[in-house]
């Protein structure tokens, strides 16, 4: 079965990790903690991917889209009007006192060929200071590291390294 473009973003993504540093992609779990058929709890994972080089840990979380802009309702803020386990965790981590831990978004604006790295307390600093509904490319490329991509054949190739070198 053919992955989404979501998926074969983050499996590309991954599969660019130089074999110097460690990586790993949390798996979605489709299952439940209920053997009833009916499903009671999802575990959710408070992030996709974890990178881990010489001197710093990042961990990652994996948005790829078409358009020049990504609706905070659809990834930052969940039904109930609270932030998504996932910009919690990473916004958690760039606030705590781990030195060298990295809590980042990873956006793969698909019709643009363009991919960015960014610090998820830019997410919450935009929400709670500006009155805008969702965050576009502009203030993407104002706040993010550009990861320099090259596409194979049919899937890309993500220049890691670059990033790595240029995260902060």
């Amino acid at each position: 079965m053919a992955l989404s473009p979501g998926k074969q973003f983050e499996k590309d993504f991954m599969d660019s990790v130089p074999d110097k540093y460690y990586s790993l992609r949390l798996k979605d779990s489709s299952g439940s903690w209920s053997n009833t058929g009916v499903s009671r709890f999802t575990p959710k994972n408070p992030y996709d991917s974890l990178i881990f080089t010489e001197n710093v840990l990042f961990s990652l979380e994996f948005k790829s889209f078409k358009g020049k802009s990504k609706s905070y309702s659809s990834f930052a803020i969940d039904k109930k009007g609270k932030y998504t386990k996932q910009l919690s965790s990473l916004a958690k981590i760039e606030c705590s006192d781990i030195e060298n831990h990295r809590g980042l978004y990873v956006f793969n604006f698909r019709d643009l060929n363009k991919t960015y790295a960014f610090s998820a307390m830019h997410v919450v600093s935009f929400m709670e200071n500006i009155e805008l509904k969702s965050i576009s490319i502009a203030q993407v490329e104002k706040i993010g590291v550009l990861i320099p991509q090259t596409k194979k054949r049919i899937h890309y190739k993500y220049d890691i390294e670059s990033f790595i070198d240029n995260a902060w």
